[in-house]
């Protein structure tokens, strides 16, 4: 990555730091001296996401934190209801590797192997909270395969979930920095980065609701 784009990744980065900033002060009750209290500007993340709408940056304020998102959609029904799934009992390794995964997401070209290295660590740590056994993202897929976690009538979604964990899986082991990267590999591209994201929080958002449903 040339100094210039670097210079503007860090700009961007510093911003969206801001604005996160920005959020938990608005949203802070602020006390007065004659004992009375409220917070300055309580719809700070609504003004924020209209505006990041309105101007078609592609980022949304959620909880606090700045998520990176292809439209406002996707925040809506994969990345926020992700982080919701994650905040199970049992589940903080999940929201940590996936908050960890969003994080390296707006960082810009260097931080997507590592950002994929999250997303996947996101997936593995779901499916150990869920139960299912394995040191890695391969047997513990198996051992999902076989649970009755998909209903029996949707033939073939086990194998189509595997599939899809498991290219998921591939792509960490080709593009991410689990294992070290060669001097001179290629950047990992931003679509696959995002594309491993959007995965992994929709499998999350599944297992998440496959399991309450269980209990």
């Amino acid at each position: 990555m040339t100094a210039k784009k670097g210079v503007r990744y860090q700009e961007v980065d510093n911003f969206l730091d801001f604005i996160e900033i920005f959020s938990e002060e608005a949203a802070r009750r602020h006390l007065y001296s004659d004992g009375s209290g409220s917070s300055p500007m309580p719809d700070a993340p609504e003004v924020v996401n209209a505006l990041f709408d309105r101007h078609r940056f592609g980022y949304r304020l959620h909880e606090g934190q700045i998520v990176k998102v292809g439209s406002p959609a996707l925040s809506e029904v994969v990345i926020g209801p992700a982080l919701l799934a994650a905040k199970r009992p049992g589940w903080e390794e999940v929201e940590r590797s996936f908050r960890e995964a969003i994080e390296h997401q707006r960082g810009g070209v260097d931080e997507n192997d590592d950002a994929l290295t999250s997303a996947n660590a996101a997936v593995e740590a779901a499916l150990k909270a869920a139960g299912f056994k394995g040191a890695n993202l391969g047997p513990l897929t198996k051992d999902f395969k076989k649970s009755p976690y998909v209903p029996a009538e949707l033939k073939g979604v086990p194998e189509a979930l595997d599939l899809l964990i498991g290219r998921s899986g591939a792509l960490r082991n080709s593009h991410g920095d689990a294992h070290g990267k060669a001097a001179g590999a290629a950047q990992v591209p931003q679509a696959l980065v995002d594309l491993a994201i959007h995965w992994a929080g929709a499998f999350i958002v599944y297992l998440g609701d496959a399991v309450s449903a269980d209990q």
